[in-house]
């Protein structure tokens, strides 16, 4: 496998089009189409589905489109620039959940060390994730994270229930996942089939929630329910996102689990370099500063 056919590949999958990636590209619409069935026979599995002259990327497609991605991207980084004086420390953090204490630590960390830079990579529902790639890792107290075996908790993550304004469960001042029965909801759904952690919760409530609306891309939940009245969840950490939408209104559950727990992860490679040992310290300094915001 060649990176000339992973570059071909993404920008194929990109547009879904060999037409408007041999324009792009200035190479040859069959010598494009070759790449790509040349590729597919050393991985052992069809990256497309085909109509005639139309592509449309499958379930494999879509895996592989985002390990493509990754690889391309650690490529770029491992570019020496023109002049040493450019050439920063790094750090790369992998976010499998979205958590807000951990991004203002990193943009104060940030702000307080000009001469360092991070990478980072957000995760929605459970995307094929290359953890070894990473210096540390968000994620969550009940997930299971590969080589990664330091870890330290950082923030309780409470959920909120969005509720369509002018519904009577609006003017609740908490609520209980037994009151959203009769409910419609939006969900995430990553691509091994699972939901949100909420969905789980319902079932063992007694019911299963019904689903207006499932998709696997975060700001489609967010865009969906700005324009639909239905019911859905969303942790303390994307709060303020919400709030600025005028249709909805946010309740707390009263319900808490200690799965919602964060966590940030590190391996024993990951402090074989004084940079990251250096935002690891300033992470637990900030956590020791304000211990009763765990």
């Amino acid at each position: 496998m060649e990176l000339l056919q992973l570059y071909y590949f993404e920008r194929i999958a990109k547009y879904q089009s060999v037409t408007r990636a041999s324009e792009e590209l200035h190479v040859s619409q069959p010598s494009l189409s070759s790449c790509i069935i040349r590729l597919e026979k050393e991985l052992g599995a069809p990256l497309f589905d085909r109509s005639g002259r139309n592509i449309v990327l499958n379930s494999y497609g879509r895996y592989f489109l985002n390990m493509t991605r990754q690889i391309l991207n650690l490529v770029n980084e491992c570019k020496v620039p023109k002049s040493e004086k450019t050439l920063m420390e790094r750090i790369s953090i992998g976010f499998m959940n979205y958590n807000e204490k951990m991004f203002s630590f990193m943009a104060d960390f940030v702000r307080e060390n000009p001469s360092i830079s991070l990478n980072v990579y957000g995760s929605t529902m459970s995307a094929p994730f290359a953890y070894e790639s990473y210096d540390f890792i968000v994620g969550r107290v009940n997930e299971n994270i590969p080589f990664f075996k330091h870890n330290m908790e950082i923030q309780a993550i409470s959920s909120y229930v969005i509720v369509p304004k002018g519904h009577p469960l609006a003017e609740k001042k908490e609520l209980t996942y037994m009151e959203l029965k009769n409910e419609s909801f939006c969900f995430l759904k990553d691509n091994e089939g699972g939901y949100e952690d909420e969905y789980r919760a319902c079932i063992l409530s007694g019911y299963i929630p019904r689903c207006e609306f499932v998709t696997n891309d975060a700001f489609y939940k967010f865009r969906y329910i700005m324009q639909n009245p239905v019911f859905g969840f969303i942790p303390v950490t994307w709060k303020e996102v919400y709030e600025r939408c005028d249709n909805i209104v946010l309740v707390p559950l009263s319900e808490k689990r200690i799965e919602s727990m964060g966590k940030l992860c590190w391996s024993d490679a990951t402090l074989a370099l004084d940079v990251n040992q250096k935002f690891l310290s300033y992470v637990k300094d900030r956590l020791d500063q304000a211990p009763g915001s765990m």
